[in-house]
């Protein structure tokens, strides 16, 4: 929160006293853009478009915020945990090195030593990348991809998709959308 209150209360710097324009000049810049450094944090994404249903809570060590001039806002979380739903009940847990995180989308992406943990399917994912499509309920999964369930080992694979509790795991030619 204070991340984005500091973002509220920056105004847009001063463009001296041409309004920013260079004579004869007529390429235009592109916005100009500031990062803000924060500590530790979390919050909560639901939809907006199924009742409120949580989609997933991430926990972060670190956050960088960029935001240009042209208000548009991205960063990065480092040192992440957190929980993925299915259907607004926990379905695993996840930690990784870091996260990028897209409303629009409702997609959150790890990388970095991802590793992913079903306690009802008694199974853990582990990857260097991993793309949780919470719209889709899809877990896409690349880089070194293993799961490991308490009676056998699947992988590596390059890449996978699975369902968010890892009861379902695919190669992308075999795997059946969930409905």
């Amino acid at each position: 929160m204070l991340a984005l209150g500091l973002i509220g209360g920056c105004g847009k710097p001063s463009k001296g006293k041409d309004g920013g324009k260079q004579s004869g000049s007529k390429k235009e810049e592109p916005p100009e853009s500031r990062r803000i450094n924060s500590g530790p944090g979390n919050m909560t994404r639901s939809s907006e478009t199924n009742r409120g249903t949580k989609l997933w809570h991430i926990e972060w060590q670190s956050v960088q915020l960029a935001l240009s001039d042209d208000q548009a806002m991205g960063g990065s979380m480092k040192t992440v945990t957190g929980i993925m739903y299915k259907d607004g009940a926990d379905a695993s847990t996840f930690d990784a090195e870091g996260a990028d995180a897209d409303k629009e989308t409702n997609t959150l992406k790890l990388w970095g030593k991802v590793t992913v943990r079903s306690k009802e399917h008694q199974a853990t994912l582990t990857c260097e990348k991993l793309t949780w499509h919470a719209d889709r309920g899809v877990l896409e999964a690349s880089g070194v991809v293993t799961v490991v369930y308490k009676d056998y080992t699947l992988g590596p694979f390059e890449r996978l998709l699975c369902s968010p509790e890892l009861q379902y795991v695919s190669t992308p030619d075999l795997f059946k959308e969930p409905k």
